[in-house]
């Protein structure tokens, strides 16, 4: 019904049944295509929205649905995509009249103009319009889809059938984990693995200063200090994390890093979205202790620490080393061939049932996992080629049914043999053992680091060490012992300078001065109070499973607190006036999105407190603008500096 009234809200059910984000677009995605009907369908997609489709439903499930093209919205999208669309046909072309457009596109003001465009026949027009929006859209802009309905004349107007709203405006990753920017973050070349440098991007220009390829580092600097490209970036976050709080269905109460001024300008903004801009839209009819879901935003700068370390988890590992996109592809040499072209591979949990079992898992039980899943895919085709000889017919018809199976499970082990015997190397080369026993012992609380400066000099002067690792290891050493050892600190820093370059320095200096002691809202390494390094002795003594991911991330213990209502309302304040205690004792969902991106240590965090007893119940959702490597997060940091320093 195109009158310009509100479009029809998918979040109007008040159920609470709890699944994880991905099942949620899933159903999203698959509701949108069974409600167009039976027929040939064309999906019509934008850049932000292809990969939130093809993380929800695999080509085969898009494809049982009658769809049998995906085409992008517009030719900017085109470029942004990689998908090629349908060329060379006018409005005049009737082939397309009984083909319907299923289009899953974010409410900006470029797309409904190139939807406008499509609909009113100046590029290749369907017969019926179904418009799947992926956040609220405003009125103006649905008139404008009317208009352009009617403008057709001859009988064609009416195409478009029916807007919905489905709120699915990030990306799932997996089943706990989203994040906003859509563009591939592959290290820029896959070979940059092997680099003793760590894959630093090269400087240019006269001033030294980083390629900026994204303009994440935006969402770390200061709103006040107004940087090009950095309102549009917040007004992002917003809608990214208000769409996920109507996805989950809960109203959402809000809380920010008190001493970060980013951190509240969203959550405030957020909770503005909420309260003012859609009210009814965000109350489903629980405004209650039990019914509120927590956003807590939080500020990169409040733990620096995690995405300094060298990551040992499957998942964690491959995106440090290779870099994962977000629609879950990964570009990997060979350590056999590294001549060759990089591979292209998905990672995904939902079609890789290894890759779901072992993303969490370390380095060690990964290799002996990988070993077993060989062991048993040879032994599965040897029975098969022996069988061949004395084969019935049944049991031919039998191989035959699963020979795509077969092929598809040779696929999946040469995939991660491949992915475990380039990590082993890059390992190797890169003395990132060596180097991690060291990270480990900075960055966990209850440890002694006397005398670690001995080590970490040792290893800055030494010239088979990558210079990823050395800033890395002095960036962790001043994090630790800033105010315990000032000049041991400045001393380190002067030796380092001799050895990498003046951008990898500034991005310290930032780090420091943004994310030191007295910047940051959190008790990071746990010696402000007295229970708090209470709580740091008893973890010490409890042991750990792996001496290199000893390391527990800022956030886990955060949701702890925020799920028992304990977490400090002075340190993590909340933007409702009406905020009392007893709000924050029973949370239903928690959202975590973390400002200046997340990285997937802290994703494995969160998925074990969402399996442990601790979480009572209660499930949390972790989000960034993106998922960080060191790289990425030190390229930020960088320029970061540079905004600071101004031109």
């Amino acid at each position: 019904d195109m009158d310009g009234n509100k479009a029809s809200s998918s979040s109007s059910s008040s159920t609470t049944q709890k699944h994880s984000l991905s099942s949620i677009f899933s159903n999203y995605i698959k509701k949108a295509l069974q409600e167009t009907g039976s027929g040939m369908k064309a999906l019509l997609v934008d850049g932000a929205t292809l990969p939130v489709v093809s993380n929800a439903l695999s080509q085969t499930d898009v494809m049982k649905r009658e769809v049998f093209a995906v085409e992008p919205l517009s030719d900017g999208d085109a470029t942004s995509t990689g998908v090629v669309p349908l060329r060379g046909r006018r409005s005049e072309d009737s082939s397309l009249r009984f083909v319907k457009a299923v289009c899953i596109v974010r409410p900006t003001s470029e797309n409904v103009n190139a939807l406008c465009e499509r609909i009113s026949g100046s590029l290749t027009s369907y017969g019926e319009f179904h418009v799947f929006f992926t956040n609220t859209v405003d009125e103006h802009k649905l008139r404008a889809i009317a208009k352009a309905d009617a403008r057709k004349g001859g009988g064609e107007n009416n195409k478009v059938k029916q807007i919905q709203e489905i709120f699915c405006d990030v990306i799932a990753t997996d089943e706990c984990t989203f994040v906003i920017d859509s563009k591939d973050c592959f290290k820029d070349d896959s070979m940059r693995a092997f680099d003793p440098n760590g894959g630093m991007r090269k400087r240019v220009g006269n001033n030294g200063s980083f390629q900026r390829s994204n303009y994440e580092y935006t969402l770390m600097c200061d709103p006040s200090w107004g940087v090009r490209n950095g309102t549009p970036l917040i007004d992002r976050c917003v809608e990214g994390v208000t769409s996920v709080c109507l996805a989950l269905k809960r109203p959402p109460l809000f809380r920010y890093s008190a001493k970060s001024n980013i951190a509240r300008r969203i959550a405030e903004d957020a909770q503005r979205v909420t309260s003012e801009r859609e009210p009814g839209l965000f109350d489903f009819g629980r405004r209650n202790d039990e019914g509120y879901c927590h956003a807590l935003i939080i500020d990169r700068f409040d733990d620096c620490v995690t995405p300094l370390l060298t990551q040992w988890t499957y998942q964690a590992m491959v995106h440090e080393i290779f870099g994962i996109s977000s629609s879950n592809r990964v570009r990997a040499p060979d350590a056999q061939k590294l001549s060759k072209k990089p591979e292209e591979f998905i990672l995904s949990s939902r079609e890789d049932a290894f890759f779901r079992d072992h993303k969490y898992d370390d380095y060690g039980d990964v290799g002996a996992a990988v070993k077993k899943y060989v062991d048993d895919f040879a032994n599965e085709r040897s029975r098969t080629t022996a069988s061949k000889s004395s084969a019935s017919v049944d049991d031919v018809a039998k191989f035959v049914e699963r020979y795509p199976e077969f092929r598809q499970k040779s696929a999946t082990v040469a995939k991660h043999v491949q992915l475990v015997h380039t990590l082993s190397k890059v390992i190797n080369d890169r003395q990132l053992m060596k180097v991690s026993e060291i990270e480990q012992e900075l960055a966990c609380a209850g440890t002694s680091v006397n005398g670690l400066e001995k080590q970490v000099e040792e290893i800055i002067n030494d010239l088979s060490f990558g210079e990823s690792e050395k800033v890395r290891l002095v960036g962790l050493y001043c994090l630790r012992r800033e105010t315990e050892a000032p000049q041991i600190c400045q001393h380190l820093l002067r030796v380092l300078s001799n050895h990498v370059g003046g951008k990898r320095i500034d991005a310290l200096d930032c780090m420091l001065r943004r994310g030191g002691e007295n910047a940051r809202t959190s008790d990071l390494f746990g010696t402000k109070t007295i229970a708090a390094r209470m709580r740091t002795s008893v973890s010490a003594l409890k042991g750990t499973e792996n001496v290199y991911t000893r390391h527990v991330p800022l956030v886990r213990s955060l949701v702890a607190q925020c799920a028992n209502g304990k977490l400090s309302s002075i340190e993590y304040s909340p933007t409702w006036d009406g905020f009392t205690p007893e709000c924050s004792k029973k949370p239903a969902e928690i959202i975590v999105f973390i400002v200046g991106g997340a990285t997937y240590g802290e994703a494995r965090a969160i998925a074990k407190f969402n399996a442990s007893k601790e979480s009572n119940g209660v499930t949390v959702t972790l989000g960034g603008y993106s998922m960080l490597h060191q790289s990425r997060f030190i390229e930020n940091l960088a320029n970061v500096f540079d905004e600071e320093r101004g031109p």
